[in-house]
């Protein structure tokens, strides 16, 4: 049956062990081929295989990372074999009809081999196969070509603009038209550096040739130079003669200058002299008139505090003297004022005072009695109650000691105690690689037989418990950088010998040892305690008694002996040693809980006992009762003195009275009294004046500012500083002016000596440059001298010099000819990306077009818009019921499907490669939309002649046309596939 414009590119594939396959073969006998079947069949396998042998990369078919996950599960190797019809006629003398393309894969590796149909191997190199694919245009690297089941479901399911538009560049190949592009933009720069490089060679050529030139120009004008060196030396010699002229004249000049300053510095030095004299003479003439004005200031404020003394002194008198006046006038009014009151009759209430006052003077006494009882009882109170403070004071400190010590029993455990990093140590020692065994620390590497010498054996060990054993100094280094982590100083022991014997020690028979209640489980920590702590020579007795008679009787091989409560005996020198531990308040081998408990059972002893303060109690009520009676004795001597003063007033009122009764002259001395009051006053006021007037100029006396003389005295000082200043300036300017004038005495001698010279010497004067210039130019002839004399002949250098004009016209031409060069191939480039422009955009303009047509059918509104410049593509869809039309996003999973299948057939006219192979394009799809898809797919393949491999999970009622093979797989371990 023929199929019109149809060419078959692949005719079949065939895979061996392959994925889930055991031997699997589909021709291709039509333009579409459709491969269906149930989850697990291997449709997929079929794309894997394809593009596995046409090209493709394992990981890029998201089947595994290397070619060993392809094989089959149980087998060694697999085979994949795809025969590509040869209508293109690739070699055909050789290939004939047929092209065998075959992939074996293996555990390892992986090999391909081109064959023709007898099965002769052509080539097995990549590049090879690379070179059939490009001649047959079969580029399976395009998504739209080659869409695989993950990469079907990413671009169903993608909306991003910039990812389309760029799906959009590589699956038409125009991205491969830039990348050209830009590579050649990029060789054309580079040619472009290559001609300014050129350029630069043929400036430096130029200089040669100018260097060549002026050698030519200095070789016939060696003699000429050397006339001009002698001519130059000449004035070289008057030079430096005009030189010392010229420095000679400069110290001259500095020489006048320095007499200049010191005459201009003398004459303000004279100025300055005056203005000192005068400032003095004025200072002093201020001070001694100030000295007289502050003496006479002196004498009248002294006058005036005299005077102010006696005033205040007269005003106090008078101030008494009016106090005592009206003291009496008012006792003695008040007398006559009660006189008349009590109808001339004279009482007498002196009687009745005194009973009181000897009342209250007898209460006092009494109170006074019961003091002293209370202070004696008090004291008494005072002792009783201080013994009772301290015992309880005592019980408290005890109760807290205790509840220390259960907080600390309960939470007791190893690790802490060798503090509180030593877990993080641990664990760090644990998950650290060692070059050898460490063992340690000595304390996790023993146990203690009996518990009675728990004490003891933690005393001896104290020091030794925390150390670690190594047997290499690498090892060590390790531990300590550990350590140093964790800001730990334990001890670490390296050891001389690895062999693991115990060393030989002498067994003490007659006494326990330390060794001998001790479990030890390494012979290397047996060795190290025996060796730095003796301990099988520390003997354990229980009995201090008969601990100090062994002792003393000086057993062989025993070092010392420790009690059960760690006391040490030991024999120093002749004398009985007995050292008690004190300060340590825990031990590594003691019974935690034995403790625990005898301290609880203390605390619940101590919290029964009722703590009572009775004598505290009694002490302050005694002190209660105290206050109360000093309050009442201070009441009644308060009673008594006022008793006293009224006992006083009332003998007075009583004698006034009876004065009274004989005469009437109390009346008129009242009224006298009154008269001398008044005048008093007056007096007073008069005094105040006065007092006040002196106290006025007082305040002006001191208030009084003197003449102002700092500013005076800073002048002076002032001055005086600058003419130090000036006068040491003057000495140095004439040290400077001695110095000059001898230079200038030298170099004038030296200069006349000089100028004689070459005047003997016949060398005329004549004006001169200064030294340097005339230096460099004989340096510069010199120099031109001897690169004549070290040139060759003139003949060889104008050989160089025609060489040279060779070489630069050859460049020339050369940049010319390039220049041109480049300048077409920029031309033909920016051709070029004008052409891809069009083809971008004409493509864009026809997939735009195609993606409208295809929606319409549907019911859609599709647009593509493209964004060339920003690189972006959205795709627009508005379905039934839309007023607009949206992008994907707003599509249902069925709709953006249809799109997505619309924008692929909407690209494929663009593409060259001459078969299209999807892989699940159909899963997201309602039924519509999918029969539809469907539908479009097949007027594609009948329509463009292309070649097409579909593979779909779904039924396949849709896709039954005579141009369609429609293959249904089994699961492999139920049969084979079905053709229908």
């Amino acid at each position: 049956m023929s199929y019109g414009k149809f060419k078959k590119t692949i005719v079949s594939i065939e895979l061996i062990k392959f994925m889930c396959h055991d031997h699997l073969l589909i021709n291709l006998r039509k333009p579409l081929t459709i491969v269906s079947g149930c989850n697990g069949s291997g449709k997929s396998a079929v794309m894997v295989g394809i593009g596995l042998v046409l090209g493709q990369r394992a990981h890029s078919l998201e089947r595994g990372s290397s070619f060993k996950d392809l094989i089959k599960s149980g087998e060694s190797s697999a085979i994949v074999r795809v025969v590509l019809e040869n209508h293109k006629g690739f070699k055909r003398e050789f290939f004939k009809e047929r092209i065998i393309i075959e992939k074996r894969l293996g555990m390892r590796s992986a090999t391909i081999s081109i064959m023709n149909g007898e099965r002769k191997i052509w080539s097995m190199r990549r590049e090879d196969l690379e070179l059939v694919l490009e001649f047959f245009s079969l580029r399976f690297e395009n998504p739209l070509n080659f869409l695989s089941q993950e990469q079907s479901k990413r671009f169903l399911n993608m909306m991003n603009p910039e990812m389309l538009y760029e799906l959009f560049m590589q699956g038409t190949e125009m991205a491969e038209i830039c990348r050209l592009n830009d590579e050649s933009m990029g060789n054309v720069r580079m040619m472009r550096e290559r001609i300014s490089l050129v350029g630069k060679e043929l400036e430096e050529i130029e200089k040669q040739i100018k260097d060549e030139e002026s050698r030519l120009e200095i070789i016939n004008n060696v003699k000429a130079m050397e006339n001009a060196i002698v001519d130059l030396e000449d004035e070289m010699a008057w030079a430096k003669v005009n030189e010392r002229k010229m420095e000679m004249d400069k110290l001259f000049e500095r020489f006048q200058s320095k007499q200049e300053e010191m005459d201009k510095d003398h004459g303000r030095l004279e100025e300055l002299s005056q203005m000192i004299k005068e400032a003095r003479e004025k200072l002093v003439m201020i001070e001694s008139e100030e000295v007289e004005r502050k003496r006479s200031r002196d004498r009248r404020r002294e006058e005036i505090d005299g005077a102010i003394s006696k005033l205040r002194m007269k005003y106090r008198e008078i101030e008494n003297d009016c106090s005592e006046l009206k003291e009496t006038e008012d006792f003695k009014s008040r007398i006559a004022m009660d006189f008349e009151n009590q109808d001339g009759i004279v009482r007498n209430l002196l009687p009745q005072l005194e009973e009181r006052h000897r009342k209250v003077s007898s209460e006092i006494e009494a109170l006074n009695a019961m003091m002293e009882r209370l202070a004696v009882e008090s004291e008494e109170c005072r002792k009783k109650a201080r013994e009772e403070e301290e015992i309880l004071s005592e019980r408290q400190s005890r109760i807290l000691h205790l509840k220390k010590q259960i907080e600390f029993y309960s939470k007791n455990d190893q690790n802490s105690f060798f503090g509180p990093n030593f877990g993080s140590v641990i664990n760090e020692i644990s998950r650290t690689r060692f070059n050898e065994k460490v063992v340690g620390p000595i304390a996790f590497e023993i146990k203690l037989k009996e518990q009675k010498w728990g004490k003891a054996v933690s005393i001896v060990l104290n020091n030794t418990l925390s150390t670690f054993i190594v047997m290499n100094k690498l090892d060590k280094d390790i531990l300590l950088r550990i350590f140093r982590k964790y800001k730990v100083d334990f001890p670490i022991s390296t050891l001389s010998t690895r062999v693991p014997e115990i060393i030989k020690y002498k067994r003490n028979e007659r006494y326990k040892t330390v060794l001998d209640v001790l479990e030890i489980q390494s012979s290397f920590v047996t060795n190290y305690l025996i060796i730095t702590t003796s301990i099988e020579q520390t003997i354990l007795i229980e009995e201090r008694k008969e601990a100090y008679e062994i002792i003393r009787s000086r057993p062989g091989f025993v070092e010392c002996a420790y009690t059960k409560n760690g006391d040490r005996i030991r024999l120093v020198g002749g004398s009985m040693s007995d050292f008690v531990t004190r300060g340590v308040d825990r031990f590594f081998f003691e019974n935690t809980h034995e403790k625990l408990e005898r301290c609880k059972a203390e605390m619940k002893r101590l919290m029964k006992e009722k703590a009572e303060k009775s004598w505290g109690k009694k002490l302050e009520e005694i002190r209660s009762e105290v206050g109360k009676v000093n309050e009442e004795i201070e009441h009644r001597r308060r009673v008594c003195k006022s008793l006293e003063v009224e006992m006083e007033q009332e003998k007075q009122i009583h004698d006034a009275q009876m004065e009274i009764i004989n005469s009437d002259e109390i009346y008129e001395e009242i009224k006298n009294l009154k008269r001398q009051i008044s005048l008093l006053k007056k007096k007073q006021d008069e005094i105040n004046q006065e007092i006040e007037a002196l106290e006025i100029e007082k305040r002006e006396i001191k208030e009084y500012k003197a003449s102002g003389t700092e500013n005076l005295r800073q002048e002076i000082c002032k001055s005086k500083a600058e003419a130090s200043r000036i006068e040491r300036k003057i000495d140095l300017c004439r040290i400077d002016a001695l110095k000059l004038k001898e230079e200038h005495a030298k170099y004038t001698e030296v200069y006349n000596t000089e100028r004689r010279m070459l005047a003997e010497d016949g060398r005329k004067e004549i004006v001169t440059r200064s030294e340097d210039e005339i230096r460099r130019d004989i340096i510069h002839i010199k120099a031109q001298i001897d690169m004549c004399k070290e040139a060759e002949d003139e003949k060889k250098t104008l050989a160089v010099v025609e060489h040279l004009r060779k070489m630069k016209k050859m460049k020339e031409d050369l940049l010319d000819e390039y220049k041109e060069k480049i300048e077409n191939a920029l031309s033909d480039v920016r051709l070029r990306i004008i052409k891809r422009d069009g083809m971008r955009n004409e493509i864009a303009r026809n997939a735009t077009l195609e993606f409208s047509r295809l929606t319409r059918i549907r019911g859609y509104e599709g647009i593509l818009e493209f964004d060339h410049e920003g690189k972006r593509l959205d795709v627009k869809m508005k379905v039934h019921g839309q007023t607009e039309a949206g992008s994907r996003s707003m599509l249902s999973g069925g709709e953006r499907s249809f799109a997505s299948v619309s924008l692929i057939l909407s690209l494929w006219p663009s593409l060259s490669c001459p078969i299209k192979i999807l892989d699940e394009f159909d899963v997201f799809m309602d039924n519509l939309n999918r029969k539809q898809a469907i539908r479009l797919l097949l007027e594609f393949f009948k329509e463009n002649g292309t070649q097409g491999i579909l593979i779909t999970p779904l039924g396949v009622e849709d896709l039954f046309e005579d141009f369609c093979d429609v293959i249904v797989l089994e699961k492999p371990n139920k049969g084979k596939w079905i053709e229908r």
